[in-house]
């Protein structure tokens, strides 16, 4: 099954762009969910409005107009050119210039409207949405964006960035945007601002020195501290890693229960040695005033769907969570369960209060663009580790992820995505700063990954695949493979015993129904630096059960 233009059969379809009603015998377009929810994939279309198409998604409609003929579609010339501006427009990168789609649009500056089809520059702000702040296009006009940006190149740039105007138009552009920049005094105009690190937190490895306070007390939470934190910045290639990990696994219950002891009926998890807090996302969510809480666990349930005022409830309470004194302290956050609106997921990815977190689990109801707004936030300062899950089933437009380059400081990426999300970004200029990646399909034939060390595979691998990631001459530091969550068989890994296959590879992770003969071609080359996790066991039926027999009718 693929995309699809087609006549509505009824009126009960609805757009998933302007969430109006499609009528009866308009033409739709259909997008492609093949295979969501059944393994033997059964129809199941998004369907949205021709012209709401063209915003949306334009390449995947640009595709199907292709195969139809022009009388067959009303004002098919403009469908086509209103896809080929947005593809072009999707490629943009801040700031741009266009023409004014309308003559509503103020500039942000003087305050004066802009024209109809007259040139701006489209430049990021700020925009407030009730509990968070997102970030959002502002238009200026030429002269007025010189003198707010103070870039005496300004035309140059535009001229670079803006895909979508034609080259007379980027000309006629730069020539206003130079002749703004030859009048304006000295004075205004203003130096590139050069591209700061974070300053250093006052309270900089606060961690380790309560783990060194607690092991001088002979606590065993403060041994567990120090190496979680070890097992975090080393990968299981190290000398030192089966040794940590085992003495890990051995005093987690004892650590767990110090802390149960000491925080009594405050619901927690264990996180890097940490209590993690688990708050549930109601009006009433509160974090406690404690230096060790360097960890959140925001874990909503089924029921917050069920009704809008519920969500928005949880919303707010995020909102009002991230936004209390007592969060500066958090480097952890995890969030799980809660509905979260699109303006609700763009003002947490543009407010100042994440800048500090280190670590984020995010698991939202929103689509792989949701996916993207993350991706290219540049408020996470210090992110260094991510996990994200969403909804593929909402909105499957996968544009602009080869492009993704924000989270200037990540180095570690869990990303559940379709194999069209996760091919665009591993070429993306955010992967190629990765140390670490975790991917739930198998895009790594031809990616670009030149600083990877570790790489989990969550996907069904081939013999072709597989090929394909021995291949990537991209893959020159990697150093561990994980493949315990993937779907491979004996032969395919087997394929990873040459010693020609990625040299720089020091150790390998499988699953324990490996054919042990190819475990032993294996050890031949990595020697005990291949982990075999055992498969567990089918539990057994308890030998009183009564096993429940047919009626026959």
């Amino acid at each position: 099954m693929s995309d699809v233009i087609e006549l509505a059969r009824s009126s009960r379809s609805r757009c998933r762009e302007c969430r109006s009603n499609i009528e009866e015998g308009d033409l739709r377009f259909g997008s492609d969910l093949l295979g969501l929810y059944s393994d033997s994939g059964s129809d199941a279309f998004a369907w949205y409005h021709l012209k709401c198409a063209a915003r949306r998604m334009p390449e995947r409609l640009l595709s199907e107009l292709k195969t139809m003929p022009k009388s067959d579609v009303d004002d098919y010339d403009a469908l086509v050119a209103a896809c080929q501006t947005h593809v072009k427009k999707a490629a943009s990168k801040f700031p741009y210039g266009e023409r004014a789609a309308t003559g509503r649009a103020r500039c942000i500056k003087c305050n004066e409207p802009i024209a109809k089809d007259a040139l701006r520059v489209a430049v990021e702000r700020e925009i407030a949405t009730g509990a968070f702040t997102r970030m959002g296009a502002g238009y200026l006009h030429p002269a007025c964006a010189v003198a707010e940006l103070g870039e005496p190149n300004l035309g140059e740039i535009l001229a670079n960035n803006s895909s979508m105007l034609s080259r007379a138009d980027a000309k006629e552009l730069s020539a206003l945007c130079d002749a703004a920049a030859a009048s304006s005094p000295p004075s205004a105009k203003k130096a590139a601002a050069p591209d700061v690190k974070p300053a250093p937190r006052e309270d900089e490895g606060a961690d380790m020195v309560l783990a060194d306070t607690l092991m001088d007390r002979g606590d065993v939470r403060g041994e567990l501290i120090a190496l979680e934190a070890q097992l975090a910045s080393t990968s299981p290639a190290d000398e030192r890693w089966a040794s940590a990990s085992a003495r890990v696994e051995e005093i987690r219950p004892l650590a767990a229960a110090a802390w149960k002891k000491e925080l009594k009926k405050t619901p927690f998890e264990l996180d890097r040695g940490f209590p993690a807090i688990v708050i549930k996302p109601t009006a009433k969510a509160t974090l406690p005033d404690e230096p060790w809480v360097m960890a959140v666990h925001v874990a909503g349930n089924r029921a917050l769907y069920a009704q809008r005022a519920k969500a928005a409830v949880a919303e707010r309470a995020l909102a009002s969570l991230v936004q209390t004194p007592s969060f500066s302290r958090v480097r952890r956050l995890k969030v799980e369960r809660t509905p979260l609106s699109w303006d609700g997921l763009r003002g947490l990815c543009s407010c100042d209060e994440v800048k500090n977190l280190e670590s984020l689990d995010l698991r939202a109801p929103l689509g792989p663009r949701a996916m993207l707004l993350v991706l290219n936030s540049t408020r996470f300062e210090r992110l260094v580790e991510l996990r994200l899950q969403t909804n593929h089933g909402i909105d499957p437009d996968v544009r602009g992820f080869e492009a993704a380059a924000g989270l200037r400081a990540l180095k570690r990426l869990s990303l559940h995505a379709f194999s069209d999300v996760a091919g665009r970004f591993v070429h993306s200029p955010l992967a190629q700063r990765l140390e670490a990646l975790t991917l739930h399909a198998p895009a790594i034939a031809g990616a670009k990954l030149p600083n990877l060390e570790q790489l989990a595979l969550h996907s069904y691998l081939d013999d072709k695949m597989m090929s394909g990631v021995l291949a990537n001459e991209s893959l020159a530091k990697l150093e561990f493979l994980d493949l315990r969550e993937s779907f491979a068989t004996s032969d395919t890994v087997h394929m990873l015993a040459s010693r020609k296959a990625l040299p720089s590879l020091r150790a390998i992770a499988i699953k324990g129904d490996v054919d042990p003969k190819v475990v032993a071609s294996l050890r031949e080359r990595f020697g005990d630096k291949v982990v075999v996790t055992p498969v567990a066991p089918r539990r057994a039926l308890p030998a009183n059960a009564k096993v429940a027999k047919g009626r026959k009718r």
